[in-house]
């Protein structure tokens, strides 16, 4: 294909006196002729050379094209798979922690158990007004409401010494997690 352009005006290999005798014109004329039909021949050698630059250009495009297609159906692949690195489920692979100052996954922290909160409710009546005079009964009811809510507060300590410690757990797995800087 290169030098087509070129090789189709070259075939034209007249001479000046060859000009003059066919056409019978003069010097000047043959000479612009001549001239004319060179200019020819060097933009015709330049057509060849980009006509030759553009079949190597459309080549490399479809081989790229062809490329680019191959590599988007191996990224299409990847990104939905759910097993890549050694994963399943959701993939979002390991040691991809976020920072500070940038937002990214973390791995799952372990599991915290609930807290649970074990008070019930006051089940003493509620007194009366206090009698006048001393009374046995009055004063045992008092004793026993007393009791009860002492009872009731040494619960509320103990429910909150766990959530402390549920709480202290949580810390220290989102720590492990990379999800929280540690303290």
């Amino acid at each position: 294909m290169a030098n087509d352009t070129l090789l189709s005006i070259r075939s034209l290999n007249l001479n000046a006196a060859d000009v003059r005798g066919l056409t019978g014109w003069g010097e000047t004329m043959t000479n612009d002729y001549l001239t004319t039909l060179e200019n020819f021949r060097r933009v015709a050698t330049e057509i060849d050379a980009v006509i030759e630059q553009v079949t190597i250009n459309a080549e490399n495009i479809e081989i790229n094209r062809v490329s680019i297609s191959d590599l988007t159906d191996v990224v299409n692949a990847h990104i939905s798979s759910n097993s890549q690195h050694g994963v399943t489920g959701s993939n979002v692979g390991d040691e991809d922690f976020c920072t500070d100052t940038i937002g990214g996954v973390v791995n799952l922290m372990a599991l915290v158990s609930d807290a649970v909160v074990s008070v019930t409710d006051i089940t003493t009546v509620d007194l009366s007004a206090a009698p006048a005079a001393y009374d046995q009964a009055y004063t045992q009811l008092q004793s026993d409401l007393i009791n009860e809510e002492k009872a009731k507060i040494n619960e509320i300590v103990t429910d909150l010494t766990n959530i402390k410690d549920q709480l202290n757990e949580l810390i220290a797995n989102s720590i492990t997690a990379k999800q929280m800087a540690a303290i």
